[in-house]
């Protein structure tokens, strides 16, 4: 979908009123406390009425749009724009390209990031899983580029991703052997293939998994033993952070990753797919208000 017809199909309040309520309800229009399905149209605003209850609702009524004064064809820009842009957009851009106050711009892109966590990321991977870890954060003076030291405020994120499949990630505390282990028999089915690094806190691997290891001192590739597919998605999530947001705060780093992550996995998509499925996530997720946003 280009910015043209992205324009032409959502130009209006009631276009894009229309096209959140067809996302959120198929089936009908329903009550979102009793779900009843006896509800009346308001002919002076853009709610319901439920007859059941008595409650009145919206389309983003309960949802993270929910109480929000932006226009909901500025919702949608954002969403178009945030899924558009492979290395993410900045909440500084976004002010520029939406009119808004760039705190609106920041608390509209942590809503949006909540709307794109993957929920299907409950299962247990199976088949051949890379796994690595990464350090997200700025270089601590006089610690050198390589692995933090103990002063260091990077934080470690452990990644898995399926052989020509999907990937997750997770902030851990620290990469010793626990909790690598924590994550991965979280993550994996017992049985499967990991694909590992020589790191020595993945050294238990072995234990209730097929554990191959490739050396990255000696080479990159032995076969099909590589971390090649996890490293892609390193680069993606380390130029995002540093071309488009130059910092990222250790509180907030988890919605980060569900941004990329969710784009990521929906490589494939077309992008108009893609964006409806964002916006399916804005108009069925629960408040985003239950999250402690604050501009630190």
């Amino acid at each position: 979908m280009t910015i043209v017809e992205l324009i032409q199909e959502f130009g209006t309040e009631e276009k894009c009123l229309a096209y959140l309520e067809r996302i959120r309800w198929p089936d009908g229009v329903a009550c979102p406390l009793c779900e009843t399905e006896d509800v009346t149209k308001l002919s002076t605003r853009r709610e319901y009425q439920c007859n059941g209850c008595r409650k009145q609702f919206s389309v983003t009524s309960g949802t993270i749009m929910h109480r929000s004064r932006l226009s909901l064809t500025k919702w949608i820009v954002a969403v178009h724009l945030i899924a558009s842009a492979k290395k993410g957009i900045s909440a500084c851009q976004l002010q520029r390209h939406l009119a808004v106050h760039y705190r609106t711009a920041w608390y509209l892109l942590h809503r949006i990031r909540m709307a794109m966590k993957e929920d299907t990321l409950t299962s247990k991977m199976a088949g051949t899983i890379e796994v690595d870890e990464c350090y997200i954060g700025g270089r601590e003076k006089g610690l050198g580029p390589g692995r933090p030291g103990k002063k260091s405020k990077k934080v470690p994120v452990m990644g898995l991703k399926k052989r020509d499949g999907q990937i997750r990630c997770e902030v851990v505390e620290n990469v010793n052997t626990q909790s690598v282990m924590d994550v991965i028999e979280r993550h994996i089915e017992k049985g499967e293939t990991v694909i590992t690094d020589y790191l020595p806190s993945y050294r238990l691997v072995g234990l209730d998994f097929i554990h191959s290891r490739i050396n990255h001192s000696i080479k990159y590739v032995d076969g099909e033993i590589h971390t090649n597919g996890v490293e892609n998605f390193w680069s993606l999530l380390k130029r995002g952070i540093v071309g488009s947001y130059h910092h990222v705060s250790p509180k907030y780093l988890p919605l980060y990753l569900d941004e990329f992550v969710s784009r990521f996995n929906a490589r494939h998509l077309e992008n108009g797919d893609y964006v409806e499925k964002v916006l399916a996530g804005c108009v069925t997720r629960l408040n985003g208000q239950q999250y402690n946003f604050s501009n630190t």
